[in-house]
């Protein structure tokens, strides 16, 4: 907000540092702070197709790479995954 001149009204999404989630901690952060989504968490199991955007009021299987990793569900918050794309031409 203070660098990228956003107000605090718009900012709707977050992305961990890192990609450290911090686990649970920050997922109960973000959903006590309104946030609609967050896309911190990269996956190479669902490449192809690529898994859409889901929400996180249910467990789910999600492949998880960097911990700790958040293990309880978050209703109302949404998960937009990082999908892992290859290059298939040299």
């Amino acid at each position: 907000n203070t660098f990228g001149g956003i107000p605090m009204q718009d900012l709707v999404g977050f992305r961990a540092p890192y990609l450290q989630t911090g686990g649970n901690t920050t997922f109960i952060v973000l959903k006590k702070d309104a946030f609609l989504y967050v896309s911190s968490m990269p996956s190479r199991a669902y490449m192809d197709p690529p898994i859409r955007p889901y929400a996180l009021d249910f467990l789910y299987s999600q492949d998880f790479h960097i911990v700790p990793c958040p293990i309880d569900n978050f209703p109302g918050l949404w998960e937009v995954l990082m999908i892992q794309y290859h290059r298939n031409s040299k």
